[in-house]
């Protein structure tokens, strides 16, 4: 990787990266160029390869580049700057991440006593990452030491160093490897500063769960690494690596975890805490009318004050527990309630899934049908039957993408309704179309149902 039988050059003088500078711009025309060429057939893994090859010589500048840093701060160049530190210094001048410039102040501060490292990166037996890695958790070694047991640094970074050094050279071996080696051996160096660290994390621990204007949610957590591996296990029994054609993001995939973990918790809510007297879960009332989409129907509204879109309260109708309520037309007070029931019973969910193994989205989809929700592929308030012929297992992702696009079709069917009523119908009194003039109340959608009057009674 390096030509060892070269003399040092001179001491660089200011300005002397600017041929490097130029050099690398000419390399980035190159590479932007290269990009804009159209792949050739079979051609996919070679330029694969020439890649990893740049990015491997990219390396090569980055280790250069913390050389010179090293020089730079050896040369007493944080000496009126303002920062304190080389990882300041680099985040702020550079105008880098914080986690980014950590890598190369790491490797520009390489401890002396691991040459051994140094030696093996210049030979290209290790990548730079691995080079970092080692040096990270060398010197957290040797700083959380126990100074009884190891007064001198230098015994002990190159015992890490063995360590470390020696799994990197094997085959294979990836830096989250080390890093899991690394994190071992502190503790086991000192595993009171361990269980110190450990404690302080747990204390830290925190959530916040926020809802904004219109109901929508932030949620943010942080805690210890023992939590993480709760809250990770959990939340890899509701999803597995993508399949081909999942177009969802890393966050969104994430995110469907967490909502189909909540639901798979609500879903055994007989087996949690009670809440005001009753089994955990979302009420939401819903008019019929909203259901069928009817324009003027008031929304559906959650017990948490959420209003509900049509395709959102359509796709939690599917598979739920139905409660009938009659309600005064005028006040809206109840006037009668009626017993609970669940849409699809447990009998007919077993003999459902007893003949299909998983989502049944029309494209495709590897959720086992056990996690899913019962849909009807006929919806029930339109007059579809419970039963068996007209249920299947969809996910929750899938049931609520299904009522996504069924509520688009919906709403441009409405909207083609009223533009083709506007074109018999030319604006008159009343109509909106001349000065005073207003639609009537309950013809749009989202507007309140019109007040019955003489001749319409209630009803």
């Amino acid at each position: 990787m390096f030509d060892h039988g070269s003399t040092p050059p001179p001491p660089a003088p200011a300005g002397g990266l600017a041929r490097a500078r130029r050099s690398l711009g000419e390399a980035a025309a190159h590479a932007a160029h290269a990009a804009g060429v159209d792949v050739a057939p079979g051609a996919a893994a070679d330029i694969g390869a020439e890649i990893a090859q740049t990015i491997t010589a990219l390396e090569q500048v980055k280790y250069a580049l913390c050389q010179n840093l090293a020089s730079f701060e050896k040369a007493g160049g944080l000496a009126g700057s303002g920062y304190g530190r080389l990882l300041d210094w680099i985040t702020h001048t550079a105008t880098m991440g914080r986690a980014e410039a950590a890598t190369y102040a790491r490797t520009a501060q390489l401890p002396e006593a691991l040459d051994e490292t140094t030696a093996a990166y210049q030979a290209g037996e290790i990548s730079l990452g691995q080079v970092e890695h080692i040096s990270f958790y060398t010197t957290k070694a040797v700083q959380e030491r126990n100074r009884t047991e190891w007064p001198q640094e230098a015994p002990l970074a190159r015992k890490a160093e063995e360590v470390l050094l020696g799994l990197a050279l094997a085959e294979s071996t990836t830096c989250a490897d080390i890093a899991t080696a690394g994190k071992r051996l502190r503790a086991r160096l000192n595993p009171k500063t361990h269980e110190r660290d450990y404690a302080q994390r747990y204390d830290m621990r925190g959530a916040t769960f926020v809802r904004g204007p219109d109901s929508e949610f932030h949620l943010e957590a942080w805690g210890d690494e023992v939590s993480a591996d709760q809250l990770q296990a959990a939340l890899e029994a509701f999803g597995g690596p993508p399949q081909p054609g999942d177009t969802r993001r890393p966050r969104q995939r994430l995110f469907d975890q967490l909502l189909d973990m909540a639901e798979h918790t609500l879903r055994t809510s007989g087996q949690l805490p009670s809440s005001g007297g009753q089994p955990a879960q979302v009420r939401i009332t819903v008019p019929l009318e909203a259901l069928r989409g009817i324009p003027g129907a008031f929304p559906a509204t959650s017990d948490y004050g959420t209003v509900y879109p049509l395709s959102a309260v359509r796709a939690a109708a599917k598979d739920c527990v139905l409660r009938r309520i009659v309600t005064d037309p005028l006040t809206g007070a109840p006037l009668d309630v009626g017993r609970a029931k669940r849409i699809f019973p447990v009998q007919a969910r077993i003999a459902l899934l007893s003949q299909v193994t998983s989502c049944q989205w029309e494209h495709g989809c590897d959720r086992p049908a056990r996690w899913c929700q019962i849909d009807h592929k006929q919806p029930w308030w339109e007059g579809g039957t419970t039963d068996l012929a007209n249920a299947q297992p969809l996910c929750r992702v899938h049931n609520l993408e299904k009522e996504h696009r069924r509520a688009r079709k919906h709403h441009r069917r409405q909207q083609q309704t009223r533009q083709a009523g506007n074109l018999h119908h030319p604006p008159g009194p009343g109509s909106g179309g001349e000065p005073g003039g207003g639609k009537p109340p309950g013809t749009g959608i989202g507007d309140p149902p019109a007040p019955p009057g003489p001749d319409h009674p209630p009803g």
